[in-house]
């Protein structure tokens, strides 16, 4: 089970004011034992502050399973830890902000939402890309709206879970290597500083930046510049692509 319903949190709050186990709640709502310590440390609540004295200590009892006080009339007890306790009440209304937070710019129904997750989920399991679990399953959104969900954390599938997401490894991009007609020049291990030192020692030369303006591929032509700094001018030449490839 993804998500835990409000009947599932009373349960988890009526076992824990038993002293129940996790072991034995999970058991009994029909879930996994992390599931529903994870529930009651993330939800918990501060029910009263540690004694003077003891604010910079905290109690071991808290670091381990249920992760709250047994038993909530402690508040009466002479323990000068703060102490916590889980409340299905105001657990159940931090989840229902979190799915409102997370749905927030999706143009789905709940119901709609709720069958993308379980589709990605069950699609991702079985190894298929993306494309082929909206085609599949007709979901009424298309390949890029999902990545952008993901990217956005709008559902509950991560980047991590993706088949080939993880599977390439990032490209080495290769310096060109350019043939100086004049061999003379000692080019190599050259730097930027290299090139502040060469401006300050020649003040009254001026120096060239040459670049291209960006464009789409289908573009046929491409725009050249070249700017004088010193000047505060720049030159604009069109150029066809043709000529670089």
């Amino acid at each position: 089970m993804s998500h835990l319903s409000a009947d599932n949190r009373k349960t988890i709050s009526t076992m824990l004011h038993k002293n129940n186990r996790c072991v034995e709640i999970a058991f009994e709502i029909g879930c996994d034992t992390t599931t529903v310590a994870k529930e009651i440390k993330n939800n918990r609540i501060l029910l009263r502050e540690a004694k003077s004295g003891f604010k910079n200590s905290f109690c071991t009892k808290l670091l381990k399973r249920p992760y709250v006080c047994s038993f909530y009339n402690i508040r009466y007890t002479k323990c000068p830890y703060a102490q916590y306790r889980y409340d299905w009440n105001i657990a159940q209304k931090k989840y229902e902000q979190r799915l409102h937070d997370s749905r927030k710019g999706i143009n789905l129904t709940k119901d709609e939402h709720e069958n993308l997750n379980s589709v990605l989920k069950q699609g991702i399991e079985d190894k298929k890309s993306i494309y082929a679990i909206v085609h599949e399953y007709n979901l009424p959104v298309s390949v890029s709206t999902i990545y952008r969900y993901i990217s956005e954390g709008k559902v509950s599938v991560k980047k991590i879970d993706l088949p080939y997401a993880v599977s390439y490894k990032k490209r080495k991009s290769q310096m060109k290597k350019y043939d100086y007609s004049d061999t003379k020049i000692d080019r190599s291990n050259r730097t930027y500083i290299d090139f502040l030192a060469y401006k300050r020692s020649k003040i009254n030369e001026m120096t060239v930046q040459m670049d291209f303006l960006g464009s789409i591929k289908s573009d046929s032509k491409s725009i050249l510049t070249l700017i004088i700094p010193k000047l505060h001018f720049v030159f604009l030449f069109i150029i066809e692509k043709k000529e670089f490839l």
